[in-house]
């Protein structure tokens, strides 16, 4: 097998997949996966019984369907966040260290090398996978779905974890840093995602339709529901050869590029400044040098390009489409109805329908610039200059969060105001632009926390932004579930307290409607407080262990003392000086 394996991906392949396996972090992603997996399993099998004991002859086909799909869409979604965030950075890194080129000189050649480091790194994604794979089977066998209906669920997350990934390793093959490598694959996921839009906004793409199906929750509904497997099946078919056309390209331009870059040979518009510096302030120079001089190339040439395209995508956008909702109000009252109509339904689709993916990103994007900003440091050799400084902690932690966050100040004031238009216009409800605004901020400086603490502990930043990512999943599993149960217990006890109070037990409903709004502030408190409560944690975690953690102090003066009995040596007196008195 191991024979086998080594002709088909080249003689790296057996090394790589058990360094990738033995990763400990593998084992806290998957337990994580696990458990979130599980809870929606046991929870939708509890209600389907619940029903089932509540009128014998009910079967909850719809109960088993929605919990199979709620399964499929977290594996889709571990597929497309875990894949690029292990893959992205593996050649990018290694062409920063300088370890490619040396590795590039001996008699491996850039398919072994490519497809070597991609066979390791993809096992750690189907490790992660086959969690999911007996609750598929459970909730497949409960709905009655065919043998072929249940291979293409379980092929679905695969074929579109070996295309994120090939598709990752051509970015981070032609890529400067692994930063930018990751940023540009989840910039091109976005685009995958947000394609099925163009037929809510009545775009025709031609012979380019088929383009539609890279977003592969686009046809879970199809596959679950009606149990219509071609369109996932196409699905899987385009992931498959997104992958395949990723490692030969990969394998083409791995080593012109890495040897270009050890030419001297600029790939990519890095270190560029933009905008205008203003003068140093003597009192905070390490949050002056991250709000202006660490911006330069902070999302790369292409993260740059996205991210300003979609500032002014979603700023003028909305603009235009508010204008025209009130000059129809205003200026045409009677003839602009359907003016009104078509302004207000294009912002719902377009900035209602997209926003919680564009959270993601811009939570991404502040997670991605944290994590690089001491494993970069490292890199360059600067950071030892920080170190010797007589900057304090506190200092150097507070420049990094503001640092990070001011990096997509632009994006995030942009999204502001689309949602903010939305909600004014009526094209989005209260209770989704609380948690667009608030998810994003405060999910966005937890990122921010996050990848300080990681870029610390980590040697590179390819690793620092893997950390980052799967914490960001990992957070996303464990505080949603947290919430479901604080949100429960808040509920059981409103349901108490209103039973005790009233007097008849047929006005309980209506007090409980009568605090609905009430309660639906409470579950956004909820949801976002273990965000909060862990930022800051994390936080003062990070500033208290700096020293430690940045390699600025080792041990106390009890353990120093002891290491220097055990292995400094002993000076050794002549009679002579043992005679003299010591001086005074």
């Amino acid at each position: 097998m191991v024979t086998l394996l080594s002709a088909v991906f080249g003689p790296l392949v057996e090394s790589e997949c058990r360094r990738a396996l033995a990763r400990g972090w593998l084992i806290l992603v998957r337990t994580l996966a696990a458990l979130a997996i599980l809870s929606v399993t046991m929870i939708d099998l509890w209600y389907g019984w619940i029903c089932v004991y509540s009128i014998p002859d009910y079967r909850p086909y719809i109960e088993f369907r929605f919990g199979l799909t709620l399964v499929e869409g977290i594996l889709l979604t571990i597929a497309l966040v875990i894949s690029p965030a292990v893959l992205a950075g593996t050649l990018a890194g290694e062409k920063e260290r300088g370890a490619l080129g040396l590795l590039l000189t001996t008699r491996l050649n850039s398919r072994e090398v490519v497809l070597g480091r991609f066979a390791g790194k993809m096992t750690q994604v189907l490790m992660i996978l086959l969690v999911g794979v007996p609750s598929i089977v459970l909730f497949a066998a409960l709905t009655g779905s065919d043998a072929k209906t249940m291979g293409v669920l379980l092929l679905l997350p695969t074929a579109v974890g070996f295309g994120g990934g090939g598709l990752s390793m051509a970015i981070s093959a032609v890529s400067r840093r692994g930063r930018d490598a990751l940023l540009s694959v989840y910039l091109i996921d976005l685009v995958f995602l947000l394609g099925p839009l163009a037929n809510a906004l009545k775009l025709s793409l031609g012979p380019l339709e088929w383009l539609l199906l890279l977003n592969p929750y686009s046809t879970l509904g199809s596959l679950v529901w009606e149990e219509r497997y071609e369109p996932a099946l196409l699905s899987s078919g385009l992931w498959m050869a997104l992958g395949l056309i990723g490692l030969a390209v990969a394998s083409w331009r791995l080593a012109p590029n890495c040897l270009g870059q050890l030419d001297g040979a600029q790939v990519g518009r890095t270190g560029k400044r933009r905008g205008r510096v203003p003068p140093l302030r003597g009192d905070r120079p390490m949050i002056w040098k991250e709000l202006y001089i660490e911006r330069a190339g902070t999302l790369g040439g292409l993260g740059w390009w996205v991210c300003a395209c979609l500032t002014l995508l979603l700023g003028i956008g909305s603009l235009t489409m508010a204008g025209v909702m009130i000059w129809a109000k205003w200026q045409a009252p009677a003839s602009g109805q359907e003016w009104y109509g078509w302004a207000q339904s294009m912002l719902k689709i377009a900035v209602g329908e997209s926003g919680l993916i564009l959270s993601w990103l811009i939570q991404w994007a502040v997670g991605l610039r944290a994590a690089v900003t001491i494993a970069s440091e490292r890199e360059r050799g600067t950071w030892d200059a920080i170190l010797t400084s007589p900057l304090e902690a506190k200092e150097i932690i507070r420049a990094k969060l503001w640092g990070s966050l001011f990096a997509l100040r632009w994006l995030f004031a942009a999204a502001v105001l689309a949602w903010s238009l939305s909600f004014a216009v009526g094209a989005m409800s209260g209770g989704d632009y609380a948690r667009l605004v608030i998810g994003t901020l405060v999910v966005g400086g937890f990122m921010a926390a996050v990848g300080i603490r990681a870029s610390l502990a980590s040697t590179t930043s390819t690793r620092a932004m893997t950390v980052t990512i799967g914490i960001w999943l990992g957070a996303l599993v464990a505080c949603s579930i947290i919430a479901a149960i604080l949100t429960a217990i808040a509920w059981l006890l409103l349901f108490i307290t209103i039973t005790v109070m009233s007097e008849t037990l047929a006005i309980v409903p209506v007090n409980m409607r009568r605090y609905a709004s009430a309660m639906s502030v409470v579950q956004l408190v909820i949801g976002y407080a273990p965000y909060v409560v862990a930022m800051l944690v994390l936080v003062s975690y990070t500033r208290l262990r700096f020293d430690r953690l940045a390699g600025r102090s080792t041990e106390g003066r009890f353990a120093l003392a002891a290491e220097r009995l055990l292995h400094e040596p002993t000076p050794v007196l002549t009679p002579t000086e043992m005679r003299e008195p010591s001086p005074r």
